[in-house]
């Protein structure tokens, strides 16, 4: 049944406000282990944009195989194009025969546990470490200035 609760006193009502503010209107979220993945896909799926990696390293094509099929079979039916900038270790592999991709690599120096995923209004930063850690911002700005790193580091990348 709902429950109203009604407070005359202002100092009662700005702290529940700004609890509740809080707890609603969240731009950053962090989500862990194999289910955070696999939400994180889900979100990205969703929002029915083309998806931006940088610093890709093949990881969930290993962790993740079983549902990467599923998600690469969705994403392409819904036409969602994948912008890679993987790891220069990863040349040759599986990465290189996805559908509806544009992969380019990355110098080795820039090898890291952290790849960045740009979707929406969206940036993930996934930690590939056991657990997965993966730390989200929901903000339009941000994604934008992103998606501008993205092409500037695409000026630096190989075919």
């Amino acid at each position: 049944e709902p429950v109203v609760l009604y407070f005359e006193d202002p100092t009662i009502y700005s702290g529940f406000k700004l609890y509740f503010d809080e707890i609603w209107d969240r731009r950053a979220e962090t989500l862990f282990g194999h289910q955070g993945i696999i939400d994180v896909c889900e979100r990205m799926l969703e929002q029915k944009e083309d998806l931006y990696l940088i610093g890709a390293t093949g990881t969930m094509l290993r962790t993740h195989a079983e549902y990467f099929r599923e998600f690469t079979k969705r994403r392409v039916q819904q036409k969602i194009q994948m912008h890679i900038l993987a790891d220069e270790n990863v040349r040759g592999t599986n990465m290189s025969t996805l559908p509806l991709k544009k992969i380019r690599y990355l110098p080795s120096a820039f090898a890291s546990p952290m790849a960045t995923w740009i979707f929406g209004n969206t940036v993930a930063q996934v930690l590939w470490r056991e657990p997965e850690t993966i730390f989200l911002i929901h903000d339009a700005a941000v994604a934008g200035q992103y998606r501008d790193y993205f092409e500037r580091l695409t000026k630096i990348s190989r075919a």
